[in-house]
């Protein structure tokens, strides 16, 4: 059974080691302490004590974040994650939250066994159905004589694979649906909802949960190409005699509007495609192996290509091209070797130099160092790679798929790489810019589905349901 969420959140917090009492304030995502006496209240409200403590300089120049625990009105042990920066009115103290956890009493904050995660886009990407049959019978002229909506009987669990979250720590992660049943209604008196698990390889504390949920957004926003992505729930459960206990929940402030396009549902990376190679995608985005700057806001914004977006999504092609096939991919073993014996003779130069001799070795140690294939040539390489991949849509897009099709769309999308980079805008973008562009957003998608072991049929499947692609696959 998963915690009640309080209608009110309120109860006492320890700070410098007396007890106040505070309220959560849901509107700015802060909490208020209360004073908890007379002499309390008038030291807070000392306005001089106050700035004195303000203009103390922070750890490093940054504001740092502290934790508050304490106990609700409903007798659930809890802790905020505050920015150490309060604001003071006339002595009640003010903090704006990043996060905050609560649990049933009966368990502590480094007890948790696994969370949960329910959201419109875990619906998406594993369509909650399958917990669900329909069955129809119709009667005379196809009028439906009787309908029936019941569970299914049938295994609803998929499993997604397993990661490391840290070192000592790792997760596997699955996915599971269930039907609910809504008493006293004729609107949706039944429905269903998908949840994703991840069970961790031994209990955790809060703060690990922070960054597996991290990873988890990190996942949705790359596999919707969108940031709106939100969660209705993040639930935690402990280990009660043998049995899930659904005792916590962690909440971050909600900084997106949700995805409203009526096409939401599918615009997705689906589970169908992805499988047990899912957890992949955690590994990459865990090792910080994949950007997020290129993505839009929401669907609708990914029908403009701005100037800006275009050279972050050109940017982000290049940086996982890197990732994935290395600097000096396809170069020759004599290449490789020259290069390097190159940097070394540099780098005992600048050693043995002083001055602005070893400055100026150093700059050109570096810009040898990242010699590599032109962008144009990058691009060449990584659609011959994809090809059983990205072909379809080339040839749909581009009425053809043949080597001039292809020279063509590297030559283009190298000068917009460069021309934008380099602030040289002086050539006209037309419209089959903007389809250079898609096919880049689309070749980007393939190069790292492919490394994380999807087979080629079922990443076609994946770019075609994102990108919405009216071509058979």
């Amino acid at each position: 059974m998963s915690v009640k969420k309080p209608e009110r959140l309120l109860g006492y917090l320890k700070y410098n080691d007396i007890d106040y009492p505070f309220e959560f304030i849901e509107e700015d995502f802060s909490i208020v302490l209360y004073p908890p006496n007379l002499e309390e209240w008038e030291e807070a409200a000392d306005i001089f004590a106050f700035f004195d403590n303000l203009i103390k300089p922070k750890s490093g120049g940054w504001i740092k974040s502290i934790k508050l625990e304490g106990i609700t009105s409903e007798h659930y042990r809890i802790v905020f994650s505050v920015k150490d920066s309060p604001s003071n009115y006339h002595g009640f103290k003010s903090y704006e939250v990043d996060w905050f956890y609560y649990c049933r009493e009966e368990y502590g904050f480094d007890q948790i066994e696994g969370i949960r995660v329910s959201g419109p886009e875990v619906n998406y990407f594993f369509p909650p159905q399958i917990a669900l049959r329909n069955d129809v019978k119709f009667g005379e002229d196809n009028y439906i004589e009787k309908m029936t909506v019941s569970t299914t009987d049938e295994k609803t669990k998929r499993d997604c694979g397993s990661y490391s979250v840290k070192r000592g720590l790792s997760t596997s992660v699955e996915l599971d649906a269930f039907a609910t049943m809504h008493y006293n209604t004729a609107l949706n008196p039944i429905d269903a909802a998908s949840y994703m698990y991840f069970i961790f390889s031994k209990p955790i504390g809060v703060d690990d949960i922070t960054t597996v949920v991290y990873h988890a957004r990190c996942f949705f926003k790359f596999i919707t190409y969108r940031n709106n992505v939100s969660f209705s729930a993040i639930e935690t459960f402990y280990n009660k005699e043998g049995k899930r206990d659904f005792a916590g929940t962690i909440v971050f402030p909600s900084n997106n509007e949700k995805e409203t396009h009526k096409k939401a549902a599918d615009r997705i990376i689906k589970y169908d495609v992805l499988q047990n190679k899912t957890a992949n995608l955690f590994k990459a985005i865990k090792l910080g192996k994949m950007g997020y700057a290129h993505i839009c806001n929401s669907i609708e914004d990914r029908r403009h290509f701005s100037s800006g977006r275009m050279i972050m999504i050109m940017s982000e092609f290049e940086r996982e091209f890197r990732n994935i096939y290395g600097q000096d991919y396809e170069r020759s073993d004599l290449y490789i070797s020259t290069k390097k014996e190159i940097v070394e003779l540099i780098e005992e130069y600048r050693k043995s130099h002083t001055g602005d001799a070893k400055k100026y070795a150093t700059s050109i140690k570096k810009t040898v160092s990242n010699l590599d294939n032109s962008y144009a040539q990058n691009v060449e390489k990584a659609i011959h790679d994809c090809e059983a991949i990205i072909k379809p849509f080339i040839s749909h897009n581009y009425s053809g798929y043949t080597d001039e099709i292809i020279n063509a769309i590297c030559g283009r999308v190298g000068e917009i790489r460069n021309g934008i980079a380099h602030s040289k805008m002086d050539f006209k973008l037309d419209a089959i810019h903007l389809t250079d562009t898609k096919t880049i957003e689309e070749l980007t998608y393939a190069i790292r589905l492919k490394k994380a072991g999807v087979p080629d049929d079922k990443v076609r499947q994946g770019i075609k349901e994102l990108f919405s692609e009216n071509v058979a696959v």
